[in-house]
């Protein structure tokens, strides 16, 4: 039998000899009690076959499934044993495949078979998405390997944060798409952080021109959510991080400290929590907000209040202590988030940290979102909020912004070893952020290994299976893969294959390489990687800054010889157009990726060694405008074009 990959690992995966065979004649069966729910996954699961096989299942309700042979049988009920409402079973016999579960599990024992199925066919296509068949005659059969699967997760949140206010508004499309990946890998959560890209419907200075996401998108969207097995939580930025609805002329006198022109660590940032128009404004804004939303929970972000006590809340700060006036402000949220609109309020958990002392005080209901982006030995963060009695979530990242490749090592070790921590203190959650610093260039492709990487770990376990989740220098061997994903070379193969299909694990790998060369010991900056710098720096300055003064030709020399042997992978891939949509799409972002860290490196070297007058060749500037031109083509396929500009400015300021 070939190797199956499967990610998230069950809990339990027993292979037994004989296979299941899926013809014209095999039907999908649900129980005559079979609610509305389990229809709508039939119906889904029979898209998906079709579009993998070519092969059209008959969908019928059986009054005993029990006699039901040469069939997919749905049964709704929580498996023996399961002790979680997301546990399930699937069962692959030679008479029948037996899938049971709640609503929940039910949805995720498909998403099993789902893989499975891609695996099995003929056709070597990709199995994440629904490719239609290519062919004119379907294959008469599919074999499936016989296995009994049981399964439930780890941790019960499971969830991706994605920025949507540093520029770049995702289509409502690809945020359809994105919902779909995400339940592929049975990832059960989804924030989209938002300070100023939502149209209020009451303030509609704020979000316009901004690509704004509307109240209506949020419906679709949540309903989309929810038929995929994912909660869409609503997420609003009502403390920190306001600098661009602050600048509004309406809303000024409001800001903490007078905004500056451009956004500033200091100024402009923060919401004055002394005045109580303030609140005026913030219960308006989540008035508009919450109703979009049907989950029961709600993120108030309010990390990052760099600027409080500084401007207009300074007596009250002398007064009280910057604290307690920041205690405050949640509290005063809490009766707006939780007391009116009956949400469960979340909050980052960074700036109370900074006052130990206040922990205790916070109502008991919040969940407390514990970021941190870094790869470190501990989370001793940890244990002070499970001390406090206090549910807590786990918020790693994927490392792919500040950087032209992510660093796939530091994310891999940081969600690990987090994780890990998380669920040795209680935690409930973990939610994996994705930013856009300095105006959301990187692309949205680019996370999706670090979005499966926190599924598998949140899913099956923490750093007590996987280790640091760090891989060294790339090898391009063909090594048998194991039975079971267990190191990061062998989760790099199974998300390729599962991701990309075809030559799947070859790109797995080569994406591991080509983020391992901005995330090494020349390459590493905190929260960063010198590639960004290299980048994105002027040419004329690059070689007074303090940060690249340690890079050596050779570092650099490695680096583009990387970065040209993985975009040949990447390119060689794109060719095979039987490829769905958005794998085509992610090897097009992996392939410009590398095609940037490649120039970045060569910019650099010869920064290093011509003449400054003779830095920035004609052929670097021409190469440099093709590849803009690359960027905005793929920005343009997942996002709205407003933002745009802000990290395209950034690129020619380069030149």
């Amino acid at each position: 039998m070939k190797h199956i990959h499967l990610l998230p690992t069950p809990r339990s995966v027993k292979w037994d000899a004989g296979k299941f065979r899926i013809n014209r004649d095999t039907a999908i069966i649900l129980p005559r009690t079979a609610l509305p729910h389990v229809a709508e996954l039939a119906f889904d699961l029979q898209e998906f076959i079709h579009g993998a096989t070519g092969l059209r299942l008959e969908i019928a309700k059986a009054w005993n499934t029990e006699s039901e042979a040469n069939a997919i049988v749905l049964e709704f009920g929580v498996p023996q044993g399961g002790e979680s409402f997301e546990a399930y079973s699937l069962t692959i016999s030679p008479q029948r495949v037996q899938l049971r579960g709640s609503a929940l599990g039910l949805i995720w024992a498909e998403r099993t078979l789902r893989q499975i199925v891609g695996q099995s066919r003929r056709s070597d296509i990709p199995v994440a998405t629904q490719p239609k068949h290519r062919g004119r005659n379907a294959p008469p059969t599919v074999s499936l390997p016989c296995v009994t699967i049981t399964d439930a997760p780890k941790m019960r949140f499971r969830g991706v944060m994605l920025d949507v206010s540093r520029g770049k508004v995702p289509t409502l499309e690809s945020l359809f798409a994105l919902v779909e990946q995400m339940s592929f890998f049975k990832l059960n959560v989804l924030q989209l952080y938002t300070e100023h890209t939502f149209a209020f419907r009451h303030l509609p200075l704020i979000g316009r021109g901004h690509g704004a996401l509307t109240g209506e998108d949020i419906v679709r969207l949540d309903a989309h959510c929810r038929r995929n097995g994912v909660e869409l939580m609503p997420c609003l930025q009502s403390f920190g991080h306001m600098y661009h609805i602050l600048k509004l002329k309406p809303y000024l006198h409001l800001a903490e400290v007078k905004p500056d022109k451009t956004i500033s660590a200091n100024r402009g940032l923060t919401i004055s929590p002394v005045m109580e128009e303030s609140y005026e404004l913030l219960e308006k804004m989540f008035d508009d907000f919450l109703p979009s939303f049907s989950s029961g929970f709600c993120n108030v972000n309010c990390d990052e209040t760099y600027d409080l006590g500084k401007g207009a809340s300074k007596l009250e700060a002398e007064r009280l202590g910057v604290g307690r006036v920041y205690l405050n402000h949640i509290l005063r949220l809490h009766q707006i988030v939780t007391k009116k609109h009956g949400k469960r309020m979340m909050m980052w958990g960074d700036i109370i940290l900074n006052h130990p002392e206040l922990i205790a005080e916070l109502p008991k209901d919040i969940i407390v979102m514990n970021w941190g982006y870094e790869a470190q030995e501990k989370y001793e963060t940890t244990k002070q909020f499970a001390a406090c009695g206090l549910t807590h979530w786990v918020c790693p990242g994927t490392s792919s912004w500040n950087t032209v490749a992510p660093r796939v090592n530091n994310a891999c070790a940081n969600i690990s070893r987090f994780v890990a921590a998380g669920i040795e203190t209680g935690a409930s959650g973990m939610i994996n952020t994705d930013w856009g610093d300095g105006g959301h260039y990187n692309l949205q492709g680019l996370s999706w290994h670090g979005y499966a990487f926190g599924a598998e770990v949140s899913w099956s376990g923490g750093a007590d299976k996987w280790g640091d989740g760090v891989m060294g220098k790339w090898e391009k061997s063909n090594t048998p893969i194991p039975q079971h994903p267990n190191a990061p070379s062998e989760f790099d193969a199974a998300f390729g294959r599962l991701f990309f299909g075809r030559d799947g694990e070859k790109i797995g790998r080569a994406f591991r390489a080509l983020g391992a060369a901005c995330d090494n010991e020349a390459m590493n900056l905190r929260n960063a990687s010198r590639t960004m710098v290299m980048l994105f720096g002027d040419w004329k300055t690059l070689t007074e800054d303090e940060r690249l003064k340690t890079l050596t030709i050779e570092a650099l020399r490695d680096a583009e010889k990387t970065a040209r042997e993985t975009g040949k992978v990447f390119a060689s891939a794109m060719r095979d157009r039987n490829r769905a949509t958005e794998q085509l799409q992610a090897l097009a972002e992996f392939r410009l990726v590398a095609d940037l860290l490649a120039f970045a490196a060569k910019k650099m070297i010869s920064v290093k060694s011509t003449p400054k007058v003779l830095r920035f060749s004609a052929a670097l500037k021409k190469e440099q405008r093709k590849l803009v031109a690359r960027f905005k083509s793929l920005w343009l396929a997942r996002a709205k074009p407003e933002g745009m500009e802000i990290a395209v400015k950034r690129f020619l300021a380069a030149i």
